[in-house]
């Protein structure tokens, strides 16, 4: 049997995992557009499977904007009392890519987030990707974007981003062992920024790389603006 504290721990985590409004996190397969590399000798080759050590995405929505919406749609009572935040996707990513191929890359996400996304390159400089989230396969993310540096020490894209993401409302004034909360979808669209910073490395060996990820948005269903902003550390 379980102890009641040890239990306790283990429905909060779980709580954190399937109930919570994480972020979506950011899609590392987009390293695609910077996988060409850098030796010291000054030789360039292509990176293959790489690993995003640790990666915090946050969308920064208003607490207030969030709860007058909810209230404004008819959600809880008159003397019902929410509590928003906006929590972070912590996550590592393990990132597949072929050095045979520059079209197209995978990436698992495992953390506060779960998930998977994919990034194609589809003409030139253009690239797409796609995000999914689990559990909640509604939530999920659509980026269009035009590498405008590939590197090999520094790169950067700016493009188009379509988002849809669970917004989790907990109740306070509910007196349970238990997780009340109220809970929907939005849809943003927003303009977003990569700058990735991977100082040369031994000839076809993995070296360390920095990605940021940074958005502004508009949320189409709480008619609000927002930004999102990303940091990753990893090898590749």
């Amino acid at each position: 049997m379980i102890p009641c504290r040890t239990g306790a721990i283990v429905i909060i985590f779980l709580s954190v995992i399937f109930f919570s409004g994480c972020a979506v996190h950011s899609p590392m397969s987009e390293m695609l557009m910077f996988q060409e590399k850098k030796a010291y000798n000054g030789e360039t080759y292509r990176a293959r499977y790489s690993h995003s050590l640790a990666g915090v995405t946050n969308n920064i929505y208003s607490e207030s904007a969030v709860i007058n919406y909810a209230k404004k749609e008819g959600m809880g009572g008159a003397d019902t009392e929410y509590n928003h935040q906006s929590l972070p996707a912590i996550t590592t990513n393990f990132i597949f890519m072929s050095d045979k191929i520059d079209r197209i890359a995978a990436s698992i996400a495992v953390g506060s987030s779960l998930g998977a996304d994919v990034t194609l390159r589809i003409y030139k400089h253009w690239y797409v990707s796609g995000v999914m989230t689990l559990p909640r396969f509604e939530a999920g993310q659509v980026i269009l974007q035009k590498r405008i540096k590939k590197g090999p020490a520094t790169g950067v894209s700016i493009g188009a981003t379509y988002q849809r993401e669970y917004q989790y409302l907990g109740i306070e004034n509910v007196d349970c062992f238990c997780f009340p909360s109220d809970d929907f979808y939005t849809r943003s669209v927003g303009l977003r920024a990569v700058a990735l910073v991977a100082p040369p490395s031994e000839y076809g060996e993995s070296g360390v790389f920095v990605h940021f990820t940074g958005s502004l948005n508009y949320d189409i269903t709480m008619e609000t603006l927002f930004p999102k902003v990303g940091f990753s550390v990893g090898l590749y």
